[in-house]
């Protein structure tokens, strides 16, 4: 569908300056709570050069599953490591590379990762006489599928459908960016197309609606950046190159199976590329938009980012975000990130801004903590100079937060010659503690759905019970978290070790028991099948009692077919 949008009003612009808190990676120092600090490099093996690994990245809700894109590998065939954590240790879980990619596909160029972490999407937006395709990918346990592969509605040679993913946390709804689709005799306008699925977020996605902008032009290339919401009912798409690169962007909001439009009230300036990146909080409530082509303080390209807040379609500009010690070509805003989620306590309690060719392309990442309205404070700033003496590593072309902002990925795709890698940071906050456990005991086949409260918990928990390890470990909050306890051998009352996934551990001494059950005999019932007369039962017999012996108890009637 085509929606109409709203005139755009002029807002006010707020400066908030960003204080440069320089954080040496490698520098042990007192960490306060929600103070994010490097946890481990993501390393996949079989890379060389030019393969800008890191260039695009994601991570799911709790923060243990990320995907880290590879799109130049095999000469832009590309590839995808899924890496999983496990306490506080990262291992490659996955490579997703479908065996139909051939070199130039660029496999990898967008991703996307659902809330629990058990669905991808990956785009390779030029497959196909470069028209364009996603690949849909599910995990059950620790294996990862290939489900799907989606098409834009008629595709068409050099739509680049895919250059552009996002999928709801709930995995319900995915919009993927077509930024060279022609609208009429006009070209590379640009379209988003929208794809939804049932069955809790796990059955197959079904195109939807097709938006375009009322207003668009000519080589807009509406869609090249967006994002969506927790419940996919918020949709932001960027036109970065829309009115000679000053850019815009628009907010659609689902109306039953439809979609309605209205453009964000800003009026950049020619060249700023406003709406180069994009991210939403869970509930659609903030967006923060980057533009990182911006001048400040007559410095080019030094960038900028937005923040605005509303509802539906309707939205305020709230401050400008610039760098304190921005410099020009630094590109701030070139990619952005807010954490936050309904189940926690912010919906925007952290927002992330790239600057990624800083310092001749060394790159810096600056987070900011959200106060109230829409303040927002600096925090801390990352530069990729105190990694391993990095140079050229365009620090933050990657980036991604989870939702409670406690696990951050930080992409480096120039690293190395462009081999690319990407950083974990964690969020280093109080040792976790363990509560209780409910229930406290099952039967010693193990299975038993069990929840744990406590406190601190973190993303990429493990739970030990006797030394066995649960499965199915779901972090719900920041104080529960449910697990499947495992199979034990002998009956006791065991210690049940908690594993943070930052890796500091709490130990509930005799915290769980495995019992000694008598398994339930099967229980055979008479069923009466239609057109058929059952059998009558036949009268027992029951021998008289012996003088002197038990009375026996009597057989039960046979069953009968």
């Amino acid at each position: 569908m085509t929606c109409s949008i709203l005139s755009p009003i002029r807002a006010i612009r707020y400066a908030l300056v960003l204080i440069a808190l320089t954080l040496p990676l490698f520098v042990t120092r007192p960490a306060s709570a929600g103070t994010l600090m490097f946890q481990s490099e993501l390393t996949t093996t079989g890379l060389g050069t030019f393969n800008y690994e890191g260039g695009t990245v994601a991570v799911d809700t709790d923060g243990g599953t990320a995907l880290v894109a590879a799109r130049g590998y095999n000469n832009f065939t590309g590839r995808v490591t899924v890496f999983a954590r496990s306490g506080g240790a990262w291992s490659a879980q996955a490579t997703l590379a479908p065996a139909d990619l051939t070199a130039g596909d660029a496999f990898g160029t967008s991703v996307a990762i659902s809330g629990d972490g058990n669905t991808a999407l990956v785009g390779a937006l030029y497959k196909a006489s470069r028209s364009g395709v996603v690949y849909v990918f599910g995990r059950s346990g620790t294996i990862w599928v290939q489900s799907a592969v989606l098409t834009a509605p008629t595709p068409t040679p050099g739509d680049a459908f895919g250059t552009s993913v996002a999928l709801s946390g709930d995995g319900s709804t995915a919009a993927i960016g077509i930024p060279n689709r022609a609208v009429g005799f006009n070209n590379a306008v640009g379209a988003v197309a929208i794809f939804t699925r049932t069955g809790n977020g796990n059955g197959p996605f079904v195109a939807g609606p097709v938006v375009t902008p009322g207003d668009g032009a000519a080589y807009d290339n509406f869609g090249a950046t967006l994002a969506v919401n927790a419940d996919g009912g918020t949709i932001a798409i960027g036109a970065a190159a829309k009115a000679n690169n000053a850019g815009a962007v628009y907010l659609f909001v689902r109306n039953g199976s439809a979609y309605t439009g209205a453009a964000l009230p800003f009026f950049p300036a020619a060249g700023d590329y406003f709406g180069a990146s994009i991210a939403v909080s869970a509930t659609g409530g903030t967006v923060l938009v980057g533009a990182p082509h911006t001048t400040v303080n007559a410095k080019s390209n030094a960038g900028a980012a937005y923040l605005f807040t509303g509802s539906g379609t309707t939205y305020t500009a709230g401050p400008m975000l610039i760098a304190a010690d921005g410099q020009s070509a630094d590109q701030f805003g070139f990619a952005v990130a807010i954490s936050g989620n309904p189940a926690f306590t912010d919906d925007a309690a952290l927002i992330a801004i790239s600057a990624p060719y800083r310092n001749s392309n060394v790159g810096a990442v600056y987070t900011l903590t959200h106060g109230s309205g829409t303040t927002y404070t600096p925090s801390q700033t990352f530069e990729g100079m105190y990694v391993s003496g990095g140079t050229q590593f365009t620090f933050g072309v990657g980036l991604a937060l989870n939702a409670d902002g406690t696990t951050a990925i930080f992409g480096a795709p120039g690293k190395s010659t462009s081999t690319g890698t990407a950083y974990v940071y964690v969020s280093l906050t109080a040792s976790p503690t363990v509560v209780a456990i409910s229930p406290a005991s099952g039967p010693l086949i193990g299975g038993t759905p069990v929840t744990i409260t406590g406190t601190n918990f973190i993303g990429g928990a493990t739970v030990a019970f006797g030394g066995g390890a649960a499965t199915n470990v779901t972090r719900l909050s920041a104080t529960r978290i449910t697990a499947i306890v495992p199979q034990s051998t002998t009956s006791a009352v065991v210690d049940v070790v908690f594993t943070n996934g930052d890796g500091r551990t709490f130990t509930l001494t005799r915290g769980y028991e495995y019992v000694t059950t008598q398994p339930v005999p099967p229980h055979v019932v008479r069923v009466t099948v239609s057109g058929m007369t059952p059998r009558p039962t036949p009268p027992q017999h029951i021998p008289a009692p012996t003088e002197g012996a038990m009375t026996p108890t009597p057989l039960p009637a046979p069953i009968r077919h």
